[in-house]
């Protein structure tokens, strides 16, 4: 999940968590991930919408990133030069994307809505 650019504590520390986790549970939250439908919720999100996404993830390949854009084409699209754990592997990227994302947002009336069920 880190891939091969990952610093090795990180990678040491994910073992660890896994190692003592039960392996009925692991199981447990890879059957729950796999069977949530999240489309709606993503329907509904309030914009603006930014998508960070590893190029080089291979448990969300690509094609999510389209399936996301099919049910919400206002999102930006932010790929980095990462794996799955991105936030970890490459947070200054993150953090530069980000920063490039929130300067484009336009500073009007309307601009962060309410979601819904919000005042």
């Amino acid at each position: 999940m880190i891939g091969p650019n990952g610093a090795e504590d990180i990678a040491d520390r994910m073992r660890e968590t896994l190692r003592l986790m039960p392996e009925a549970l692991v199981k447990h939250r890879v059957r729950l991930a796999l069977e949530i439908d999240v489309r709606q919720t993503i329907r509904r999100l309030p914009p603006p919408l930014l998508i960070v996404h590893g190029k080089k993830d291979r448990l969300l390949p690509p094609w999510f990133v389209r399936r996301f854009l099919a049910l919400r084409s206002d999102a930006r699209v932010a790929m980095i030069d990462g794996s799955h754990m991105i936030l970890e592997t490459n947070p200054e990227q993150v953090a530069e994307a980000l920063t490039a994302f929130i300067q484009d947002i336009p500073l009007r009336s309307g601009a962060f809505p309410n979601p819904p069920g919000h005042a």
